[in-house]
């Protein structure tokens, strides 16, 4: 018997003008985990007098909306309304014939054949990160990873190395814009750009540096484009086949670049995060490393297959601490969806965070047990029980890069490094724009001696 289809899902009342605001202000991913638990796979919320969204939990539901029904839904205007001046018409935020179009210009600069060439880039660029790094000491590695991932992106998409300054001014920026994108997601009310706030302030100063930023690499590289294949260069090449608006090039690298690095930069910060707090671990990605790569000699792109252990650890880090937590959809009619009846212009939130953690697919779900995802096990998987890049026609394009990044980048530091944990307060997830940890994460490195006798040219003990 066909179940009936009705209005409205259950969700928690809340207050009785704000709703489930102040939740959703103040702990969001706990507010998402506990109705979930609470009510069931669909559950609705009210954010203020009339905003209400609907969080879909049930991985079949989540798969009809972002790949077999996906042409009844949109992007949400719920949170990209609040970052149009920041990413203007890239990527992750167009929609359409436009989107098309970029993504077929854009596309081929992430095919694997394509990203093996640059694997030299990123392990010379992670290289060159921890060759400052010395035993003994203390550091904040969400920060080193993201000074690390911009320098990789720069150096894969844009084939631009960035100096330290440069790398700590973009860093920055992301910083400060991403926190007030966050706090404008969290508001009843929303003031436009040019409204003098303190919040809108940062805001714009933060844009103003990236736009600066953009403005140097396009600009540098109309001087230097003649006999270049990179991404940057096949964005500023004339002609109707390829090329784009100077506006939509200033859009696209800036997405590109913050888009590029965060995801992978926190992906790393989590997994070093949890290797040094479970050294057992660590000393099985150390293994894997010294069967695979050796000691004499640095990672390279053929040795990605044989790491699998890595490739596991990577997968566990991004169930557990999914950099993108949530994703969102806008009906653009009337339709049903899990048994309700779903009018226009309803916002879908659907949850990596939430789904990544239930029992029903991910047994002792709290737990980092990376050989949870050894050979067949994610078969068994309901497809979008697993999501960390999204799905359907706009799952991430980046990531292939993401991944050979992660694996690249981990098996260098491993190979030369074990991070411990300083044992000081607990890290907590943080909801910004990305999972963050919500201080920073700071580790004791320890130089490997089997690294550093072969590096002296001695015999390994």
């Amino acid at each position: 018997m066909s179940r009936r289809v009705q209005d409205k899902p259950p969700g928690p009342r809340g207050h009785w003008l704000l709703g489930s605001l102040p939740e959703f202000r103040s702990d969001l991913l706990g507010l998402l985990s506990g109705a979930a638990r609470e009510y069931g796979d669909v559950v609705r919320f009210r954010l203020g007098p009339a905003a209400s969204v609907l969080l879909l939990s049930d991985p079949d539901q989540i798969e009809q909306v972002l790949v077999a029904r996906e042409g009844e839904f949109v992007k949400h205007r719920f949170f990209w309304r609040h970052v149009t001046r920041l990413f203007g018409d890239g990527l992750l935020t167009s929609s359409g014939e436009l989107w098309k179009r970029q993504h077929a210009l854009i596309a081929p600069a992430f095919r694997q054949q394509r990203l093996a060439l640059s694997a030299d880039a990123m392990v010379a660029a992670a290289t060159s990160l921890i060759a400052g790094w010395r035993d003994g000491e203390e550091r904040d590695v969400r920060a080193d990873m993201t000074r690390l991932t911009l320098d990789i992106a720069a150096r894969v998409l844009f084939d631009r190395e960035l100096d330290r300054a440069a790398l700590d001014r973009i860093r920055h920026a992301v910083d400060q814009g991403s926190e007030e994108i966050s706090e404008r997601f969290r508001r009843l009310v929303t003031l436009p750009d040019w409204v003098p706030t303190s919040g809108n302030r940062r805001y714009m100063a933060a844009v103003r540096e990236l736009d600066a930023v953009a403005k140097d690499l396009i600009e540098e590289r109309r001087h230097s484009a003649r006999g270049r294949s990179d991404l940057l260069s096949t964005l500023l090449t004339p002609g109707d086949a390829a090329g784009c608006p100077a506006r939509l090039v200033r859009d696209e690298v800036v997405t590109l670049l913050l888009a590029g690095h965060e995801t992978t930069a926190l992906t790393l910060t989590w997994a070093l995060h949890l290797l040094a707090r479970h050294p057992e671990v660590a000393a099985k990605v150390e293994a894997e490393v010294e069967a695979t790569v050796g000691p004499n000699r640095a990672p390279e792109a053929g040795d990605i297959p044989k790491l699998g252990y890595i490739a596991q650890v990577v997968a566990e880090t991004m169930r557990l601490y999914p950099p993108v937590y949530l994703v969102g959809r806008e009906t653009t009619g009337e339709t049903d969806l899990g048994g309700y009846r779903l009018p226009p212009a309803t916002v879908l939130l659907m949850s990596q965070w939430v789904v990544h953690r239930d029992p029903r697919f991910f047994p002792d779900s709290g737990s980092f047990r990376p050989q949870r995802w050894a050979e067949g096990a994610a078969r068994a998987l309901p497809r979008f029980a697993y999501f960390p890049f999204g799905g359907g026609p706009r799952i991430c394009i980046g990531q292939p890069l993401a991944l050979m990044e992660a694996k690249l980048v981990l098996a260098t530091i491993c190979q030369r490094f074990r991070l411990k944990d300083t044992g000081r307060s607990a890290i907590e997830p943080y909801a910004a724009i990305t999972l963050r940890p919500n201080r920073p994460i700071r580790l004791r490195l320890s130089r490997r001696q089997r690294w550093e006798m072969a590096r002296a040219g001695g015999t390994a003990g």
